[in-house]
């Protein structure tokens, strides 16, 4: 996956630039320049020519991630997900993508969040305890996993 570019209203960017993301989002520039004003309002916007991700860091101790693909697609690839935390809020800081109660469901266009604790090292007192473990190739029992940087 291509690293993520901060992307502001005021990006200085050639037009070749505005219409290629554009275009990778499938929408005009003046929508995409709209997606971008967000910024102004404290949240930060992020592209490559996959994803869009917003980025809003909250008072409360957590940063809030909201991604999706360009196309709309779901995001199937965790892989991806994990690099999107790491550059925007560290390889250090935990975070989960909740899946809430009927009551609270936010189910909008492939539309994904995750919530990131804010400082690295604060752990989220759920998950392994166990150390890193990464397979890259057949895993116990015929699992297969595909080497780290290699694309779905």
């Amino acid at each position: 996956m291509e690293p993520l570019e901060q992307a502001t209203e005021r990006a200085r960017w050639p037009r070749s630039k505005w219409r290629e993301l554009a275009n990778d989002a499938g929408m005009s520039i003046k929508r995409l320049k709209k997606i971008m004003k967000r910024s102004s309002r404290g949240e930060q916007v992020w592209l490559n020519g996959q994803y869009v991700v917003h980025k809003r860091v909250r008072d409360d101790g957590w940063t809030e991630l909201s991604l999706r693909r360009q196309d709309r697609a779901p995001i199937t690839d965790w892989r991806h997900k994990q690099q999107i935390k790491n550059q925007l809020c560290g390889p250090e800081c935990e975070g989960v993508e909740l899946y809430p109660a009927e009551s609270r469901l936010m189910d909008t266009s492939n539309q994904y969040w995750l919530f990131v604790r804010t400082a690295p090292g604060d752990r989220i007192p759920v998950g392994f305890t166990v150390t890193r473990k990464v397979t890259t190739h057949k895993g116990v029992g015929g699992s297969v996993q595909r080497p780290p940087g290699e694309e779905e």
